[in-house]
Order: structure tokens, then sequence, then C-alpha cells
């Protein structure tokens, strides 16, 4: 058939124009059908190969997804673990009143002095002070405080 908007006749009478919309409706039902028949002919049997090959992947795409999915979890296990910890050495390196309490009195440094001739030894504690400055050093240099090592 032809291209149809080049026959469509200029006309104003009912009739006439009820023939060219049966006429138009024919030629389309008939274009519908080639286009039906070449779908089968045609793309039908490698969408169908297509299909059946995705199916015979399924399963093994199946599988390596649960695969992922498991080792997704163990790493977020080991992740929530690991956020665990740094948060356990972060609180230690904090100035705290419980840290203050567990470090005080535990550092000391022995030195001796003479004192009428005779060598004195002396442990003194290290203060706080200088406790709460060895956790900044260390929280600095852990880029656990961004960098800064005030106190």
């Amino acid at each position: 058939m032809s291209n149809p908007t080049q026959e469509i006749p200029m006309t104003d009478t009912l009739p006439a124009l009820v023939g060219e919309l049966q006429r138009l409706a024919a030629y389309f039902e008939h274009e519908g059908e080639r286009f039906n028949a070449e779908v089968e002919e045609r793309w039908w049997p490698d969408m169908a190969l297509a299909c059946g090959d995705a199916a015979k992947r399924l399963p093994a795409a199946i599988h390596a997804l649960t695969t992922q999915q498991a080792e997704i979890a163990s790493l977020k296990s080991a992740l929530a673990e690991q956020e665990r910890v740094c948060g356990e050495m972060r609180a230690a390196l904090e100035p705290s009143a419980e840290n203050k309490a567990a470090y005080m009195g535990r550092f000391n440094f022995p030195f001796s002095i003479n004192v009428a001739g005779k060598d004195v030894t002396f442990t003194p504690n290290v203060p706080w002070v200088t406790i709460k400055s060895i956790m900044a050093a260390i929280r600095a240099r852990a880029v656990l405080n961004g960098g800064k090592t005030d106190v």
C-alpha cells in the first residue's frame, strides 16, 4: 500500500470521509499484521534465545549475589568491630576524670640527688598536666584530634 496521507481527498461529504477512514483503518491493520509477522520472523527467535540464556544464567547470578551479600555483611561486621575498637582507643586518650583516675600515680620517674654526701633517690609521679599533653600528642599523631595538640 502507498502512503495514506497522500491519498486523502479533500471532500466535505460524510460518506466520502467514512470511506477514507475505513481505507485508513484497513491500511493500518495491514501494517500492524506485517509488523507482527516481522517481529515473529526476525526478532522473536533472538529475543527467545536471549531470554533463555538469561534464564540459564539466573541461578549463577543469584548465587553470586548471595555470596556478595554475605561478604558485605562480613565487611559490615568487621567495620563495626573496628569502629568499636577505635571508639575505645579514642576514649582511652581523652583527658576525662575516668582516665585521670586510671593514669594518675601510674607513671613516675626515679632520680637521685646527693644530700650531705649521701645519694637519695626520689620517685615522683608524672603530673596530670604532663599526662594530658602526652595524650594530646598521641591523639594528634593518630589523627583522632584533627591534628590539634592542645589539652
